[in-house]
């Protein structure tokens, strides 16, 4: 109902926090219903910078849902210990004057990269973040990544459907890392590039280059089957609870929830 509104008003949406894959029934402060509200088209962004939430932003991902990256803070004032504000943040490109609405057409549209520091930059086949590739069969693309940072840096990879499939080279005092090299593209799906130090707890992360190979969709049999999965835990939980209040919202639930499993089980039955 608020994405909705939110969407009413030209706005963006995005989900904090969401949790993990594996964990979003043990507390009380993870995204639950993600699943649903992405596939419903809810959702513009998700955040990924907490560790645990990337695993489920590539499982989007490959299910073919073009969900830019984002990030926030969350940060507590009345807690000792706390991120700073602006610790972790969003850059987003914007073509022009700065305004709100042109900010979040780039946040709906994935041209951001989050991080708690080090920069990135990523083009492939001279594309930029957001955009899609279409190549008539599995072909190689050329890609340009490049990432900075004023502390030295462990490594950068290159991410093509979840998976690492190049690294890039460090530079002598591993304060940047580059890559410009061309990859064998065989079916379609996403790229993205990442860099981090995991002793500094420092990490980053571009939103995808869309790649499509012969007009084929992306689709991942598996996370939509796990997505499936998710949704009847969902369902079992509201019923166990049972604090929907009337008829008419309950059948409201209950349609939401048919509506996502619908799409799901499209994505499993043509997915790889």
């Amino acid at each position: 109902e608020i994405a909705d509104h939110v969407h009413l008003q030209n706005g963006v949406v995005i989900y904090t926090h969401p949790g993990g894959a594996n964990n979003a029934f043990l507390s009380a402060y993870t995204a639950k219903g993600v699943p649903v509200d992405v596939a419903l088209g809810k959702i513009d962004a998700l955040d990924i910078d907490r560790f645990e939430s990337v695993a489920l932003w590539y499982a989007f991902l490959n299910c073919g849902f073009r969900l830019g990256a984002s990030a926030g803070t969350d940060v507590f004032l009345n807690k000792v210990r706390g991120s700073l504000p602006g610790h972790v943040r969003a850059y987003a490109k914007i073509d022009g004057p700065f305004s709100y609405p042109a900010w979040a057409t780039s946040v709906r549209d994935g041209r951001a990269f989050v991080t708690n520091g080090p920069m990135l930059e990523l083009t492939v086949a001279g594309r930029t973040l957001g955009d899609t590739i279409r190549l008539p069969e599995a072909g190689m693309v050329p890609v340009h990544g490049l990432a900075t940072w004023h502390l030295p840096l462990e490594r950068a990879e290159l991410v093509h459907n979840g998976d690492v499939i190049a690294t890039a080279t460090l530079s002598p005092d591993r304060l940047s890392a580059s890559l410009d090299r061309s990859v064998r593209i065989a079916r379609s799906g996403w790229l993205s590039l990442r860099a981090y130090n995991a002793d500094k707890g420092a990490q980053a992360h571009t939103s995808a280059v869309y790649v499509e190979v012969a007009g084929k969709p992306t689709g991942s049999r598996k996370d939509a089957v796990a997505f499936l999965q998710w949704i009847d835990r969902l369902e079992a939980k509201l019923r166990e609870r049972d604090r929907v209040p009337s008829a008419a919202l309950k059948a409201r639930v209950q349609s939401n929830l048919d509506g996502a499993r619908a799409v799901y089980k499209e994505i499993a039955a043509r997915g790889d």
